[in-house]
């Protein structure tokens, strides 16, 4: 038996050992041999590249593990790109030269001329050199390949030179602490630091010339644990990305470098290049949105996650192609919108805990901090400082309900126990305080005077109130606190269990839309329209309902959206209905839950989002329909504050998501992108989604 396990082991090892002979004598017949690989397809332009890899040093030089696979692989991928590939591995500096003589005589009046080289480098006096196999210690002159007359030759004869240095391998040769490879590679693109004297250039600045090394300067590059550098496998990956620049292309092998090796190697770059070079062409249109819809994603997760609206807008941006028009806007509808959300989208953290609601207006934040003791203090802060602005007042314990701003913000109205505070926002002086609920409530609210929701005529001089009491809709001037008018609730009232939203809203400066509550006929609320200068109530509708989830319109009070459960309750699906408040005809009814609405401006459109999902319908026939058939879209997010820890909003916006300030379409996306840092400008321009025929 140990015999036949002898032989076993025998038959295999003696092939794999002879497979690694001919391995190790074929890549000895190739050293030093400069191999032609043509262009794998035509780019449509004239490129040339050569590749160096270096890998078997000897004479006392540790050699290297991966070099020669670096070159192949390089090699291989460049071909694909539509290169003219010169390879030449383990070569001595005489072979390196004469490779390099004939991949410049086919760089003549070539769009590109490439040249990667991967293996060991050093600087010596801020001059670097490429080191070939025959290097000894001491001995400039032999073995060791200065870059500079490589770069320069490839630039007399190329209109665009890419140079990649995959060296900096920390060597024996290197003087301590300058392991790496300096600056100077490419003269014309930075002088290097030094103590002498910056000499002042007596020729043009070279131009369509870039550099990159696969670690800083004077650091060291690593092998890494496979057969590929760090570097070299970046680069292969990345560089064969439709549409992506060549700037585009390293600036993502920086990160995934920087990645993989915990940030010890961070590549380095230098250009003067004056255009975009992109080495695998365009993307098509389908690819181009598909990556589109990936950055769309990223941007509304970046929102909801509290990374910031800036980093949201930053990923909106990259989904949509530089200069888009109006067409072009319709074909990245996702990425659009997401811009449009962003933009819309008023989210902060404040410094501070267990908050109920308060309001939002501009930067400014109403909220109702509370106390050690129980009770609250209604504060105003800052959300782009996050500061206290100004203490208001103080509330006892379970008294505190609500806050609301005036459109103008000059006055925010705090709501508890059966009372509305009018305060003055510039100084905090309280100018009226109204009892509106003298009544207790009873139920399931406990015996106290409850104000279930307040909010302000369109231009700010009236605001309602209901709450429990026999005037359970009332009617107030916003100057004195003085009732105007009072609505009796033995015959209507308005609904007070509607979850998502108040059962009042103004759509005019004169008009209320109810959804009332009928003594007569509870389990059938009404929908009806309230003319306060003719004190004529108008029913748009009766409601067949056990509850009723959400109620919304949009902001020209033309339309009025409820979500209606079934009487078995939430076993059942709902119904989303929209009526026309001026026909008093039912447009639109679908099934579904929805929690959230918005209207689109022109009146046509209504988007229904229940969660994370979301249906767009088409009110001029009350079908679904496509998100891409909006012409500016629509969608935006409602603005909220978040308590310190950010798990949940604490403060929700009055009245619609709309924002009536910002503009649309194209001049929308050119004002997102002008709010950005001039660096980060800079990176969403290289990063933008481009495809063939975009303009």
């Amino acid at each position: 038996m140990p015999n036949l396990l002898i032989r076993l082991c025998l038959l295999v090892w003696i092939p794999l050992q002879l497979g690694i002979i001919e391995r190790a004598n074929a890549a000895a017949s190739e050293a030093g041999v400069c191999r032609e690989i043509p262009a794998g397809r035509d780019s449509g332009d004239k490129r040339v590249a050569l590749v160096v890899g270096n890998t078997a040093y000897r004479h006392g030089l540790p050699a290297l593990a991966n070099p020669a696979n670096d070159a192949a692989a390089v090699a291989r991928t460049l071909s694909r790109l539509g290169f003219d590939v010169l390879l030449v591995t383990d070569a001595s500096d005489r072979q390196l030269q004469a490779c390099l003589a004939r991949a410049s005589a086919r760089m003549s009046q070539a769009a590109i001329g490439l040249f990667y080289y991967s293996g060991h480098g050093i600087q010596v006096d801020d001059e670097n050199y490429l080191v070939a196999l025959n290097a000894r210690a001491g001995n400039l002159k032999t073995g060791f390949v200065p870059v500079q007359p490589i770069v320069d030759e490839i630039q007399r004869r190329a209109a665009a030179t890419l140079v990649f240095l995959d060296a900096c391998r920390n060597n024996p040769l290197a003087p301590r602490g300058r392991e790496g490879l300096s600056v100077s590679t490419g003269r014309g693109i930075q002088v290097v630091a030094s103590k002498a004297p910056v000499p002042k250039p007596a020729a043009p600045q070279a131009r369509g010339l870039m550099v990159a090394y696969s670690t800083s300067p004077n650091s060291v590059a690593v092998d890494g644990d496979g057969d590929l550098s760090p570097f070299t496998d970046a680069f292969i990956r990345k560089v064969l990305s439709p549409g992506y620049s060549i700037q585009r292309v390293m600036s993502e092998v920086t990160n995934a470098v920087g990645e993989q090796t915990t940030w010890a190697q961070t590549p380095w770059m230098k250009s003067s290049l004056t255009r975009e070079l992109k080495l695998d062409g365009e993307q098509t249109l389908a690819e181009a949105q598909a990556v589109s819809q990936n950055w769309a994603n990223l941007s509304l997760k970046l929102l909801w996650t509290h990374e910031g609206r800036q980093a949201a807008l930053v990923a909106a941006l990259k989904g949509l192609p530089a200069e888009p028009s109006e067409a072009t806007l319709r074909a990245f509808p996702d990425a659009y919108l997401a811009v449009f959300s962003a933009m819309h989208a008023s989210m902060s953290k404040l410094p501070v805990n267990g908050l109920p609601l308060g309001d939002i207006h501009g930067d400014q934040v109403a909220v109702f901090r509370l106390l050690e003791n129980g009770a609250s203090s209604l504060e105003l802060w800052s959300q782009s400082r996050q500061v206290l602005l100004r203490p208001v007042q103080q509330y006892p314990a379970n008294e505190a309900h609500g806050a609301r701003f005036s459109p103008d913000g000059t006055l925010l109205l705090s709501y508890g126990n059966g009372t509305v505070v009018g305060w003055d926002v510039a100084t905090g002086v309280k100018r009226f305080e109204t009892v509106v609920a003298h009544e207790a409530a009873g139920g399931l609210l406990g015996q106290r005077k409850w104000v279930f929701d307040v909010g302000f005529s369109p231009d700010g001089h009236l605001f309602y109130v209901t709450a429990t009491d026999k005037k359970i809709l009332q009617i107030l001037d916003a100057r004195t606190g003085n009732v105007v008018e009072a609505f009796d609730g033995a015959a209507f009232a308005p609904v007070a269990d509607v979850t998502q939203s108040p059962a009042v809203k103004y759509i005019g400066e004169d008009k209320l839309l109810l959804l009332l509550s009928s003594s007569q006929q509870p389990e059938r609320p009404v929908i009806a329209t309230y003319d306060l200068k003719e004190q004529r109530l108008t029913l748009i509708d009766h409601v067949s309902a056990k509850s009723v989830t959400h109620f919304g319109y949009d902001p020209a009070g033309r339309y009025v959206a409820l979500t209606i459960m079934p009487d078995n309750g939430f076993s059942g699906q709902a119904d989303f209905m929209v009526w026309d408040v001026r026909s008093k005809k039912k447009v639109l009814s679908a099934k579904g839950m929805v929690m959230d609405v918005s209207f689109d401006p022109t009146g046509r459109f209504v988007l229904a989002s229940a969660g994370t999902s979301s249906t767009v319908y088409d009110l001029s026939d009350g079908k679904e329909t496509s998100v891409a058939a909006i012409p500016s879209g629509f969608r935006a997010m409602p603005g909220y504050i978040a308590s310190s820890t950010g798990l949940s909003p604490v403060v929700m916006p009055s009245g619609p998501w709309f924002s009536w300030d910002l503009p649309y379409g194209r001049a929308l996306v050119d004002l997102a992108f002008s709010t950005l840092p001039a660096e980060q400008q800079a990176r969403v321009a290289q990063e933008r989604v481009s495809y063939v025929g975009n303009d």
